[in-house]
């Protein structure tokens, strides 16, 4: 789905199709929070939107719900604004997918990527060994039900939708690849997270399928401060990356405006190999799981709390009359009526002119209601999601047992064993209370009933009528429930302790779940079994909240192990002085298997410069060291370049404007196979380790240099040009530029000066070698964008 991201001057955050219809909106609350960049997903299922305050939300293309949010930095201080984000993906098995590829005629990368090479290709072999490790039986389990809105924004599973895209289990065919995201803050903090790539449906406007909401697995901050010649004060603004490569690339500027390429080496990528996508989708759903359960038990908790609010105020009402005219109470009261028929005085004024029969039927509804929705909670939500979470805990283990986890995976068995363990006593906890409330509720009718039935009683011969047709059903009630009922829930029911929090007086019995041990489910068993025998104990058992926050502490070790694993495989190169510039510098970044490409833009007295670096790396082990670094130059005569960009491996994008309009430029920057002359000249810049800092200095291009650098001018601009914009069209003049897709559906996105409008143009559509294809109509966007984003 082709999209297109604005950020308006009044920080809000519209998105659109090609053209023009607007498909949603986002609002940050707050008038002093700015949005601040703008990052589609690599498959375009997602956008990232950072705002002033150091958060970064991550929207859902298909809901326009802010479904996730990340903090850039651990300081919340005002340096943590982000300055960069970044998307990459990156193959767990490059040579596996460069076999495949070339194992196919007419199939590139893009193609592979979009995963439709996989599924349709002809001669495609299956891997019968990985088949049957990525076999999963979650697909044979029933889907979770959608829960009930709270109202709150972190309700986020109560869509169908929702639900499905948070826990689709891992497609066997799309385990080769994980996703990184890179956020990079102004206080000199990297933060990365991966994910595993998610399989796709349709859905209700996208074609793909949304990202988990949760389905992002955080790796830690990283202080780029640490480096020596960063140690001043850093700013990274540009990221880039290759799917055959673990080797990222960070675009940093000191506060002395020098511009560095630091290398950035996730060895945890190579390392882990083909399990590293299970490791990441298992982890993140098992984060989901918690969420669903936590928002289940709230659920529970609420309706607990509701369906005894009510009665709880009518018992402590009549208790007040009872203990002051009989010195009694209603449980005596209410006893003493069921056995001998004989009602006093001030309990006949209670049910006749206090309770009545409205009042009746509000305490009917309310605990009826209450345990009617704590038992569907129970068995529809909360054991459903229980049984997932032992599956995929399950899961976990089994890789923690049979490979070597432990230095690449970061996964401990005992702990994960604990977990289950935990998971155990949850459900046991949730089948007792599935049983205590159908039994209580079994009382509660025949309570009820009865209380109904003593109300039209009282008030019959209250009013001097006849009794005899009301007296007739006293047959039909069943008294031993009701005696239950009065002696037992109506005052202390035996949920309570499961959703009530512990008070003082019950902490000295509580249990110190973390001194437990591993066997809290044997604990736990014997417990109730005793319980059963004996109601009468003072020893309480811990509610659901206790052990789900147990339960999540456990994870959280499981995750924080996980995490510093990964972390001791994330590696910085040596920092690679390029030039002068910072933040504000027009610029781009691209990078191929071992090399990367920047383009960076000078302003000058007879016209602008674009200096193109290619800094090629040597990468073993996932340990990336720097080769040489080259250096072009492209010089504009009376021109300005409002903005540049990379389209491919091969081209570069820029905005031309001189005083007879503007152009779109489309300059080689790379060798093409046919070409028997690159335009551009590269020459080797010489680099040496500075002893001070461990960066590597590079001299700036030399005078000779210059001389071959690509001189572009009136003359010959129309070889590289692909599109005018003349001067005289004052509608329109073009200012930023965003280039996004894959080959066969790339298009360019340009956005007028006035940010009020924005045309798009077909890169591979239509005309001839040279030529734009098909111009889209100019779109008229109604709100003042000063930040784009188009999604693949």
């Amino acid at each position: 789905m082709d999209l297109l991201a604005l950020a308006t001057k009044e920080e809000q955050v519209f998105v659109y199709r090609l053209n023009g219809q607007r498909v949603f909106g986002a609002v940050q609350k707050g008038a002093s929070i700015g949005v601040e960049k703008l990052r589609w997903k690599p498959n375009g299922q997602l956008l990232a939107v950072t705002w002033s305050d150091s958060v970064t939300r991550l929207i859902g293309a298909d809901s326009s719900k802010t479904i996730h949010q990340i903090h850039a930095s651990p300081h919340r201080d005002q340096d943590s604004r982000v300055t960069c984000l970044g998307w990459g993906v990156n193959f767990t098995d490059p040579k596996g997918v460069k076999a495949q590829i070339e194992s196919r005629s007419n199939s590139s990368l893009d193609e592979y990527l979009s995963q439709s090479a996989q599924a349709s290709t002809p001669g495609f072999v299956a891997d019968l060994p990985a088949e049957l490790a990525l076999t999963d039986v979650d697909m044979t389990i029933p889907k979770l039900s959608i829960l009930p809105s709270g109202g709150k924004d972190e309700d986020v599973f109560n869509s169908r939708a929702s639900i499905d895209t948070m826990l689709t289990p891992l497609n066997k065919k799309e385990n080769d690849a994980v996703d990184v995201l890179v956020l990079a803050s102004g206080n000199g903090t990297v933060h990365l997270r991966y994910r595993a790539k998610a399989p796709k449906q349709k859905m209700p406007i996208s074609n793909d399928m949304v990202d988990s909401i949760y389905d992002c697995f955080g790796i830690g901050y990283f202080n780029l401060r640490s480096i020596g010649v960063f140690s001043a004060g850093c700013t990274a603004w540009l990221h880039s990356s290759h799917p055959y490569s673990s080797t990222h690339s960070l675009l940093v500027s000191t506060n002395a405006e020098e511009v560095y390429l630091l290398p950035l080496d996730l060895r945890f990528i190579s390392c882990s190999g083909g399990y590293l996508p299970l490791l990441a989708s298992r982890s993140t759903q098992l984060q989901n799981l918690l969420r669903y359960v936590n928002q289940v038990e709230q659920h529970m908790e609420n309706e607990w709390r509701s369906s005894q609010e009510l009665p709880s105020k009518f018992i402590r009402n009549v208790n007040e009359t009872l203990e002051e005219k009989l010195d009694s109470n209603l449980v005596d009261s209410a006893y003493h009526l069921v056995v001998s028929g004989n009602c006093s005085e001030p309990m006949k004024e209670w049910l006749i002119d206090e309770l009545t029969e409205r009042g009746h039927k509000r305490w009917d509804k309310a605990v009826t209601t209450g345990y009617e929705n704590i038992r569907r909670l129970a068995h529809q939500h909360l054991l459903p999601a229980l049984e997932r979470c032992d599956v995929i805990v399950c899961r976990l283990q089994g890789l923690s047992k049979y490979q070597d986890s432990n230095a690449t995976l970061g996964l401990s068995t005992q702990d994960l064993s604990g977990i289950r363990d935990t998971v155990k006593c949850l459900k046991i906890l949730t089948q007792t209370v599935l049983c205590y409330a159908g039994i209580e509720l079994n009382q509660f009718t025949a309570f009820s009933t009865w209380l109904r039935h003593e109300i039209d009683i009282q008030a019959a011969e209250n009013s001097g009528s006849s009794p005899d047709d009301v007296t007739d059903k006293d047959a039909l009630m069943e008294h031993a429930k009701v005696i239950d009922y009065i002696q037992g829930a109506m005052t202390k029911s035996r949920l309570e302790e499961f959703f009530s929090p512990i008070s003082t007086d019950d902490k000295g019995n509580q249990w110190d779940l973390r001194d437990e041990g591993l066997s809290l489910f044997s604990i736990l068993n014997a417990e109730l079994k005793e319980r059963s025998l004996n109601e009468h104990t003072n020893k309480r058992i811990p509610g659901i909240r206790s052990f789900h926050e147990h339960l999540a502490r456990q994870c959280d070790i499981v995750f924080k192990q996980i995490a510093e694993t990964e972390r001791r495989n994330v590696l910085f190169g040596r920092p690679i002085y390029l030039t002068k510039g910072n933040e504000s510098t027009i610029a781009d970044m691209r990078s191929e298997h071992c090399q990367t490409y920047v383009a960076l833009h000078s302003t000058g007295t007879q016209g602008d410069t674009v200096d193109i670096f290619r800094i090629s790396l040597i990468i073993e082990n996932g340990v990336s060291t720097t080769q040489r670094v080259e250096a072009a130059r492209i010089v504009f005569d009376n021109a300005v370049i409002r903005d540049l960009k990379f389209i491919d491996d091969i081209h570069l994008m820029l905005i031309y404007q001189n005083s007879a309009g503007s152009n779109l430029l489309n300059i080689a920057y790379s060798l093409l196979p046919s070409d028997d002359l690159n335009p551009l000249h590269f020459r080797t810049l010489t680099i040496h380790p500075e002893p001070s800092t461990g960066a590597l200095a590079t001299l700036t291009p030399t005078e000779s240099q210059v001389e071959r650098a690509l001189n572009i001018n009136p003359g010959n601009i129309g070889t590289y040009s692909r599109h005018h914009f003349p001067a005289t069209e004052t509608g329109f003049v073009p200012e930023r530029l965003e280039v996004n897709g894959r080959k066969g559906r790339r298009v360019v996105c340009v956005l007028g000066r006035d940010r009020l409008h924005y045309r798009v143009f077909d890169l591979d559509g239509g005309g001839d070698v040279g030529e734009v294809g098909a111009e889209a109509d100019e779109v008229d966007v109604d709100v003042e964008g000063k930040e784009a984003a188009s999604s693949p």
